[in-house]
């Protein structure tokens, strides 16, 4: 069984799942706060409404611009580890930057995920308009059964209110089970089940387009039965190698569950593992990155990423101050000044 490559990033360290997550817990404390409106009677049921509806709108705004964002830091992630292993292979690279192919599947994989964040913004627009009729059926039956007037009362029916709304919760959506998913607890999934998703999906496409076909699952000691079994297992993403379970078997068998969190690193015979840029050499350096350089976009989209920097960093920490010079000389020009100021401090 072939060792699994540590996760090129941390997920506990992962900027996005905790954007997502913070956003929408924000959603939740604001329709909450219409109750609260409600119960005091400081708002009307028609008031309500329109704050749901803006709440919603505006929900479904910032939850578009965090996917187009996130989407492509996921893809890096699957897109870097390819590369490091693929380089270190020795192998000559197909694409440095995002290809073509790259580009389709980012915009693919940004639509799908609006589709189900959107399915779960207009679940909750419905549920929270229902939540509304139910909270006013609720403080007129308090009224009614406790008369209407002092502070007390008021009290007595916002704490009422409240305790409805904690049960019931915003319902994103009901699944094919009939599990009632609440807008908090779907959001987290959801985000959670993407990122994996996307850094998997860059995984196999950069290795499809080098002619690679195997992909290795995480081990991370599962308690997932079905994932289990997939754990440390080398996959084939095209189905075509001989004697090896295809990728979409595994998925069918139960791999890449909601809210599984195994990841499909690059495999290849005597090079995964290690998947870490390792410019040692001038002729390694010098060869990946004049490569990249006669790559439309590819300079300016991993300047973005950081790799320039990254890889100079290394070449510095590791004393190879013929790589760090190649890697400077290569990088776009407006790195170039924090490239030199680095070297500067490291020969003192």
């Amino acid at each position: 069984m072939p060792d699994t490559p540590p996760s090129f990033v941390d997920p506990e360290k992962d900027e996005q799942v905790p954007r997502v997550q913070k956003m929408y817990r924000a959603a939740i404390a604001a329709l909450a706060a219409i109750f609260t409106g409600v119960s005091a009677r400081s708002i009307n049921r028609g008031q309500a409404q329109r704050q749901a509806v803006l709440i919603a709108a505006e929900l479904e705004r910032a939850t578009r611009t965090w996917i187009s964002e996130a989407v492509v830091e996921w893809y890096k992630e699957g897109l870097y580890v390819s590369i490091a292993t693929i380089v270190n292979s020795g192998a000559k690279m197909k694409y440095l930057g995002f290809s073509p192919t790259d580009r389709i599947m980012l915009q693919n994989l940004a639509d799908s995920i609006w589709l189900d964040f959107g399915r779960g913004i207009s679940g909750v627009r419905s549920s929270a308009l229902s939540a509304l009729t139910d909270a006013e059926r609720v403080a007129l039956q308090q009224q009614l059964a406790r008369g209407i007037g002092t502070g007390q009362t008021l009290r007595e029916l916002r704490a009422a209110l409240e305790e409805t709304f904690r049960q019931r919760g915003f319902t994103a959506l009901i699944d094919r089970g009939g599990r009632r998913w609440s807008l908090d607890v779907y959001s987290d999934m959801l985000a959670r089940t993407k990122r994996t998703q996307v850094a998997n999906t860059a995984v196999q496409t950069r290795m499809a387009e080098n002619n690679e076909d195997l992909t290795v699952v995480s081990s991370h000691n599962s308690k997932h039965e079905l994932c289990r079994t997939w754990e440390g297992r080398v996959l084939s993403i095209s189905g075509k190698t001989k004697g090896i379970p295809s990728v979409s078997f595994a998925t069918a068998s139960g791999l890449f569950h909601p809210n599984c969190q195994h990841r499909l690193y690059p495999y290849v015979e005597g090079v995964s593992g290690r998947p870490t840029y390792q410019f040692t050499e001038q002729a390694q350096a010098s060869q990946y990155f004049k490569q990249g350089v006669r790559l439309k976009g590819s300079v300016e989209d991993w300047a973005r990423g950081g790799v320039y920097d990254q890889a100079h960093r290394r070449a510095i920490t590791a004393k190879d101050t013929t790589s760090a010079e190649i890697i400077r000389q290569l990088a776009p020009k407006y790195q170039q000044e924090r490239l030199i100021n680095r070297e500067q401090k490291a020969t003192g």
